[in-house]
């Protein structure tokens, strides 16, 4: 392979074909022009046999150099290409819908789909409810101007699961007209997660602070004012004072459990975490009525730790919020096809606000300046787990939240 690159740095395929055209003259030239003169018929004939022997064998061997060479070429990149650690993908421009023609194994891992399933089909079929309108327009302009373009877009795996993608797209020219595009994607789930945590917690705390900080100190003038310190005056401090370190609690507790999710990425028992959860909280609020069902069919395992968490923080915050004397939740987990697990909590409260809601649903953390942090934490922890997460809130029937989740198969071990 080393002679054959330092080779290729100094003959090019031209200067090959030239040399071999060359050597074609002069055996032509020998035996065709020169020998007649010099040699009678029988022994011009044997040379002439053996000169055309020789052309033929020479001319397979040309070709075959040829084809192997370039075949050994190809390959290498092939290799290079499915070995890279970024998804790529080749479409072809000169088809009205922009097909894909050829995806590398590493966007297969990726997105889930295998090469056949993916080979023929538009790159939009990664997209899906929660996949940015405006990210879309800018890809769809680049391509319509010819250009470049690199975004960062939720894109959605076979499973449904969601994921952040850095998807950088450049055209390819035959001819000076474009007639492929190459694409690159990167699983940037991780990094745009911690981007949101940073955000989303300097904001909570910020707000919080300045907000809570301003009635301490408008409590604390007023006692300068005093001569004696009324019992109202110091529960509104104490309860400013209560409410910055719970915030504080829970930016720190949503830190740990987002820590943990990340590095706990072994399979969990859904099911038997779920009866934990719903035992606790029957403990803990003797008053409320918290049901649960699953399936009977055997156990139920995702690959991340950290769900549980998801649901524990979904049934407290149900329970918490409610403001009645008896909260009904309903925890409820079913198999909506193979492959997935959706575990609904359904609560009779009061609901969550809509701008709370509207903010975690488009990742818009500049508006998030209340200090529920329970929302933003189940969101982190179903994505880690590559699954979806949805809130519906109606008069009639409460507020219902409900992830679903790619499951694994129980090793060896856990089905003896």
């Amino acid at each position: 392979m080393q002679i054959r690159s330092s080779v290729s740095q100094y003959v090019s395929p031209l200067q090959i074909t030239l040399l071999y055209l060359l050597f074609g003259f002069v055996a032509l030239f020998i035996s065709d022009i020169l020998f007649p003169i010099v040699l009678d018929g029988p022994r011009l004939r044997l040379i002439q046999s053996i000169k055309g022997a020789v052309e033929i064998l020479l001319t397979a061997i040309f070709i075959y150099l040829i084809v192997w060479y370039s075949w050994r070429d190809l390959r290498l990149k092939e290799r290079a290409i499915d070995e890279a650690p970024i998804g790529v993908v080749i479409t072809d421009d000169r088809d009205d819908d922009n097909p894909v023609i050829f995806a590398n194994e590493r966007f297969q891992d990726l997105t889930g789909y295998d090469k056949s399933e993916i080979v023929g089909r538009d790159c939009r079929i990664l997209q899906g409810e929660q996949t940015d309108p405006e990210s879309r327009a800018e890809i769809r302009a680049a391509i319509d101007d010819d250009r470049p373009v690199s975004v960062d877009i939720r894109n959605y795996r076979k499973n449904g699961g969601v994921f952040w993608n850095k998807v950088d797209i450049a055209p390819v020219r035959t001819d000076d007209e474009v007639t492929h595009y190459v694409g690159f994607q990167t699983d940037i789930t991780d990094r745009k997660i911690r981007e949101q945590r940073l955000e989303v917690l300097n904001r909570v705390l910020r707000h919080n602070y300045r907000n809570q900080m301003n009635i301490i100190q408008g409590y604390v003038s007023r006692l300068a004012d005093e001569e004696t310190a009324d019992a109202d005056t110091i529960g509104r401090i104490q309860r400013a004072i209560d409410q910055t370190l719970s915030v504080t609690e829970s930016a720190h507790r949503t830190e740990r459990v987002l820590d943990t999710a990340v590095t706990g990425r072994n399979p969990v028992e859904l099911d038997a975490r779920l009866r934990a959860i719903v035992d606790e909280a029957r403990e803990e609020h003797p008053d409320a009525t918290v049901t649960l069902s699953c399936p009977d069919d055997g156990p139920i395992l995702v690959g991340t730790a950290g769900i549980e968490a998801a649901v524990e923080e979904a049934v407290t915050n149900a329970l918490t919020h409610h403001g009645g004397d008896d909260p009904t939740v309903e925890v409820r987990m079913t198999r909506p096809r193979e492959g997935r697990v959706s575990i609904a909590v359904r609560d009779d409260g009061p609901g969550i606000p809509d701008e709370e809601i509207t903010a975690v649903r488009r990742g818009e953390t500049q508006l998030s300046h209340g200090t529920n942090m329970g929302l933003w934490m189940i969101q982190w922890l179903v994505t880690y787990a590559g699954g979806t997460f949805s809130i519906t809130q109606s008069d009639a029937s409460g507020t219902l939240i409900e992830l679903t989740l790619p499951t694994v198969a129980p090793s060896a071990d856990r089905q003896r």
